[in-house]
Formats: structure tokens, C-alpha cells, sequence
């Protein structure tokens, strides 16, 4: 090994790690080159003349975290340049560079690469050309060369900006001269003379837009601009125009501290005063909806939340709230980011879910309330969890020879017209595993599901698909009676009462066995050390006593439990 006394040295192609101002090196960096170089291979030649070392063969030139790798590099200490060929490859605690050949100046910190390529490790910047020549600070002149700042992808670069000559201040600007503005590898934009932002970091500014056409919306057009607020929150506002239809705004605003911790909302508004009578009434494909209106004026508001109130205790909302019940089918652009969810036109109904969950050990329990928006029937029947409350966790038992889990839940149903109320359901069981050494395992559980209710109001009465009300006998049906029902159910309140004090109990029974049988063959082929063959037979029996349930109210799935004798 060669030590070799230069300093500074190597200050490659720092970042943003510690940056007083854009472009700076940071003092870490700076602090880390300044220590000695130590310089190895497989041939040393010294020239006293000229004071020039030639390490040749695996030549490798470290000085602290940076490592210079080549075929050959000579240094030139008293010029304090250096010089690497082939097979260039430097790995900077910044960046790593790939070139045929690279000269160094370490006074000045600067250097010229040739056949480059320049990859910054936190994913910032990603720098290509047949000749970069890096200038003090964090500068580069790059001739027929490529930059993005989408360096963290593999393959073709979503953007990215191809001239023959540019100049990029990274942190700050570039400049680009015969330059060609490409998307996805494809060249778009030709331009003599290109300004572009160099810094990955957020700014304010309008983004990519979207534009189309069609015989039912016009021409359309969404033009959307960001707003960069601080490090933990932005927004976006966007105008959108379809020339046939509507004109309204979207606006989003997030703030993200954790991944529990956030709060997400878009909402947007639009006035249907464009819109001809004749594409209004067409575009209503479903004509038994509830409600078939659509309104002149328009909004939707999609929004979700969690928040760690303690380390236990989480705050969370989802909601989606619409103007009518068209809104979700009509729109073609909900929100203006991604993470909301999707499927947002398939929707039958419009939910809002909001409580507090908290975790316990082996267990949670959960306060919540459900509010929906039915997009299809009579709102009136729209049936409402507030609140709802449940309890769920697992006890062991006996030293851990035997386990209870217990699930309970409480109610209160609400719906403006038909029946409601509380229900209590409880499904506690009692769990015996068991095992026989290497052979066999199994189990067998005993339970009960018990469900209490106070209920009233009356029932519904639903006409389903395929028939055909009596005329003026429904008045909520959609379309009203005598039209058949193709699209959806009819829902009508029936002359019977539900109101009642009821409960049910439903015990049942489960067991299991299963073992193992498996075999492990040396196979020493190519990349294929072993193949293991394994056989897992298991049998499972579940019994559920025929218990009559329909004298009680219908909810939801926890109201019946079906009879079974099963054997699997």
C-alpha cells in the first residue's frame, strides 16, 4: 500500500447532506477529505522528475469514504492532479460515478469525465454525458449528455432533459442549450434554449395537465398547480373545463407527520350550467335511481385521517360526501393525488366512518360511527351505525394449556324511516390445542354467538328486479309503480311492525387435525442444492344446531348464523 499526503482531495460530488446553501459542500464531507489518500494495486512505478506515481493493474485510491477505482491512475503530486483510465468507478458517501477516463484536480476539487455517468446515492439527481466536467461546488458542464431528478429508477427515467450542451447548478438551476424535454425515453419537446430546475426538493409550480375529448364531455382540459407549504404539508388546486358539460375547481390539501399519523382532504366543486337539456337527460343511463336530478351545482369531498392521540390510542375518519347521487358516476377525476383509494364510480353508496381505536395487550377495543349516503335508494332508508362499540381480545387459560377469545359488540342502528335500534351481539369460545410430539396437532373449540336486541319501527318491504309495482302502491319506488324494475330493487315500508325485544342464542362446536409429512432430497444441480416434498393432511368438523332466526331483525351479516354439519 502507497500513502500518499494530499489534502484536500476528492470532494467529488457532495450533495444535500448538510447544506448551509444550495450547492455547498457540506462540512462533513469536506472535514472526511480532508484526510491522507492511500493508493494500491498491482504495479507501483514512481518518476522522481516529475514526482509522478503510476499504479497500475486494480488500482484503487481511497481517502476516507471515497474509493477511486481503475485500471490505471497516475498522481501527479506536484501538480496535486490525478489521473484514472479504465473502468472508472468512484463511490462517494454521496454518489457513486462510472467513466473511461477521469482527471482530477484536487486543489480546485474539480474534474473532467469522459463517457460518464453520475448517480446520486439519495436518489436526487442522475447526471449522463459523453463529457462532464464538474467546476467547484456543485456545478457540471455537460456535453451530449442527459439530467433527471428521477435517479431513483431503474431504466428509463419518467423525464428527462437530452441537449448537446448544458449546465447544471445542482440544488439551484440549469440550463440547456439544442435540448429535447423527453417522457418515458420519448423526445417531445425540441427546443433551441431550456431553464430547468435543478433541486429535487418541492417547489410551488404548475404541473403536467391533462387534455381530452369526446362527444359526451367536450373538450376537457384539468390543469392542476402544487402548492409546497413546509416540509410536512402541501396542496394542489386545479381548474377543470369540459366544454359540453361543466366548469368548476378541485383542491387538495395534505399533511403527512407519520404513518399514523395524517390528515388527507380533496374537494371540488362545478357548475353543470354548459350542459345542453339533451345531454343532461342522456347521460342518465340508470333512470330508476332515487334521485335521478342532477344539479346545476355540484361538489364532492373525499377526505381520510389518523392521529396517535397516545401510543395506544388512534383518532381515524374516512369519508366521501357528495352533492346528488350521479356525482361519483359522472366525474372522471375524483381527487388530484393518489393514496385516497380507487373505484370511486362504482360506489352504491357514499360512506363516512369515524372513531377511536385502542390497543391493548392481546386486544383492542373500538368506539366508531358509520354514516352512508345511499346513492341508489330513498335516503330515508339509508340504515346508520351511531355508534357502534366493540370490544375484541384473546385471554390464555391454565398456564397456556387453553385460550378464550371473546368478541362483543353494541349498536345503535338509526334509519329516518323503517325499523331500527340497539343490538348486542357477544361470540365468546374457548380454544384447546393440542399437539403429539412431531406427529400430529389439533384442536377443538366451543362457543356460543348470542344476540340481543331492541328494535322498532316498521319493516321494509323490498320488490325486487324483474317484477313490476302496482301503480301509486309505491311511492318511493324509483320511476315510480307500474315500471318494471330492470336496474334496482324497489324499497317500501310494509304494514308489519318490527318493533320487539328479542334474543337469540346459538351455540357450536370445531375441531381439527393435521400433521406433517415431508422429505428433503439432495439435488446438487446447478443452482439447486435441495428439493423438499412436503404432505399436509388435515381434517376439520364444524357444528351449528338448526336454530329457527326469522323472527329476528335483519342488520346485518351477524344476524344469522346458518345451521351446519360439516366435515372437511
Amino acid at each position: 500500500m502507497l500513502v500518499v499526503t494530499l489534502a484536500p482531495v476528492l470532494a467529488f460530488a457532495a450533495t444535500q447532506a448538510s447544506k448551509p446553501k444550495p450547492g455547498a459542500v457540506p462540512v462533513p464531507v469536506r472535514t472526511e477529505h480532508q484526510e491522507p489518500v492511500n493508493v494500491t494495486g498491482q504495479e507501483t512505478i514512481y518518476d522522481s522528475k516529475t514526482d509522478t506515481f503510476v499504479v497500475k493493474g486494480d488500482a484503487v485510491m481511497i481517502q476516507g469514504g471515497s474509493v477511486l477505482k481503475a485500471d490505471q491512475i497516475d498522481i501527479m503530486r506536484r501538480d496535486r492532479k490525478a489521473r484514472a483510465i479504465g473502468h472508472v468507478h468512484l463511490v462517494d458517501p454521496e454518489v457513486e460515478m462510472w467513466a473511461t477516463e477521469a482527471n482530477i484536480d484536487i486543489t480546485n476539487e474539480t474534474m473532467v469525465l469522459y463517457n460518464a455517468k453520475v448517480l446520486a446515492k439519495h436518489d436526487v439527481y442522475h447526471l449522463e454525458g459523453k463529457e462532464i466536467i464538474k467546476e467547484q461546488g456543485q456545478t457540471y458542464l455537460v456535453k451530449n449528455g442527459f439530467f433527471t431528478t428521477c435517479g431513483c429508477e431503474k431504466g428509463t427515467p419518467s423525464w428527462a432533459i437530452n441537449a448537446k450542451q448544458m449546465t447544471v447548478n445542482v440544488g439551484q438551476t440549469g440550463h440547456a442549450q439544442d435540448a429535447t424535454f423527453d417522457v418515458a425515453g420519448i423526445p417531445l419537446i425540441p427546443t433551441p434554449y431550456f431553464p430547468f430546475p435543478a433541486d429535487s426538493s418541492r417547489h410551488s409550480g404548475f404541473i403536467s395537465g391533462r387534455e381530452g375529448e369526446s362527444g359526451l364531455r367536450g373538450f376537457q382540459w384539468l390543469q392542476p398547480y402544487f402548492l409546497d407549504i413546509n416540509k410536512s404539508s402541501d396542496a394542489t388546486v386545479a381548474l377543470d373545463i369540459e366544454t359540453s358539460q361543466r366548469v368548476g375547481g378541485l383542491g387538495e390539501y395534505r399533511l403527512t407527520n407519520g404513518l399514523d399519523d395524517y390528515f388527507w382532504v380533496d374537494g371540488a366543486f362545478y357548475n353543470e350550467s354548459l350542459r345542453s337539456e339533451t345531454n343532461r337527460v342522456g347521460d342518465v343511463t340508470d333512470t330508476q335511481l332515487a334521485d335521478p336530478h342532477i344539479p346545476i351545482d355540484r361538489f364532492g369531498i373525499i377526505g381520510m385521517t389518523r392521529q396517535h392521540l397516545t401510543d395506544n390510542l388512534i383518532a381515524y375518519a374516512d369519508a366521501v360526501s357528495v352533492s346528488d347521487s350521479l356525482y361519483l358516476r359522472e366525474m372522471d377525476v375524483w381527487t388530484l393525488s393518489r393514496g385516497f383509494g380507487s373505484n370511486f364510480g362504482s360506489l352504491r353508496n357514499a360512506p363516512a366512518e369515524f372513531g377511536l381505536l385502542d390497543e391493548f395487550e392481546n386486544g383492542f377495543a373500538r368506539l366508531q360511527g358509520q354514516w352512508n349516503q345511499d346513492l341508489i335508494q330513498p335516503g330515508q332508508f339509508a340504515l346508520q351505525r351511531l355508534p357502534d362499540g366493540t370490544v375484541s381480545g384473546r385471554q390464555e387459560l391454565f398456564n397456556n394449556l387453553m385460550f378464550a377469545d371473546y368478541d362483543a359488540e353494541v349498536v345503535d342502528f338509526y334509519r329516518e324511516s323503517g325499523v331500527d335500534g340497539l343490538r348486542l351481539d357477544a361470540n365468546p369460545r374457548v380454544t384447546l390445542p393440542w399437539r403429539w410430539g412431531d406427529y400430529a396437532w389439533g384442536y377443538g373449540q366451543v362457543g356460543t354467538q348470542a344476540n340481543f336486541y331492541d328494535t322498532s319501527g316498521r319493516n321494509l318491504h323490498i320488490i325486487p328486479i324483474g317484477t313490476t309495482p302496482a301503480a301509486g302502491t309505491q311511492p318511493t319506488c324509483a320511476g315510480g309503480g307500474g315500471q318494471e324494475l330492470v336496474f334496482n330493487n324497489c324499497v317500501g315500508l310494509s304494514g308489519t311492525s318490527g318493533a320487539t325485544t328479542s334474543a337469540r342464542v346459538i351455540p357450536y362446536i370445531k375441531t381439527g387435525v393435521a400433521t406433517l409429512v415431508d422429505r428433503v432430497y439432495d439435488v446438487q444441480w446447478k443452482s439447486i442444492d435441495k428439493i423438499k416434498n412436503t404432505i399436509q393432511p388435515f381434517a376439520s368438523y364444524s357444528y351449528v344446531p338448526r336454530i329457527y332466526q326469522g323472527n329476528q331483525p335483519l342488520f346485518d351479516q351477524t344476524d344469522r348464523l346458518n345451521s351446519r354439519s360439516l366435515l372437511t
